[in-house]
Order: structure tokens, then C-alpha cells, then sequence
């Protein structure tokens, strides 16, 4: 399989299996973002044919947030902004 690598580091496989970017924070603490799914009832079981596209963890090693797509959608348009302005909103 051929090395994947991102700006924020290697494309892993984590012990669930997903894909996982292990990376330091500015004060060099581990940190990752792991695709995942969020499956909570029998209409989530469609999720299961593209396991990893529902949802990511994102954090420090030990304390993760699950992020779902709508969260990473807003999540990306405040990061961009900030790197724009200077400010979230």
C-alpha cells in the first residue's frame, strides 16, 4: 500500500482500523484525527457501507471529540476564516 501524507502528517491505520493522522500539538502534546461512523439506530446502518464517513475524532490522545459531518462542515468554515482574519467570526 502506498505511504499516504497529509500537511498535518501520515495517514495511519488505527486499531479499529480507520484511518488516523497522529500529530503534536504547538505545546508537542500527541494529538489525532480519525475518521469514524456514528451509528445510533437501524436507519444509521446505512452508514456501515462507507464505514469512516460519518463522523471523525479529533484531540488530544487521551480526549477526543466526535465530530459529526455537519460539526466538521462548521468546524472548517471558522478555521478558514480565522486564518483569513484573524477571527472566528
Amino acid at each position: 500500500m502506498k505511504k499516504q501524507t497529509t500537511a498535518l502528517g501520515e495517514v495511519l491505520k488505527s486499531n479499529s482500523g480507520f484511518p488516523v493522522i497522529k500529530f503534536k500539538d504547538y505545546y508537542e502534546s500527541d494529538c489525532s484525527l480519525e475518521m469514524s461512523t456514528i451509528i445510533l439506530t437501524v436507519e444509521d446502518e446505512d452508514r456501515l457501507k462507507n464505514p469512516g464517513t460519518s463522523a471523525v475524532w479529533l484531540g488530544k490522545d487521551t480526549e477526543h471529540m466526535h465530530l459529526n459531518r455537519t460539526q466538521v462542515a462548521a468546524l472548517i468554515h471558522v478555521l478558514q476564516n480565522w486564518l483569513r482574519t484573524g477571527k472566528f467570526a
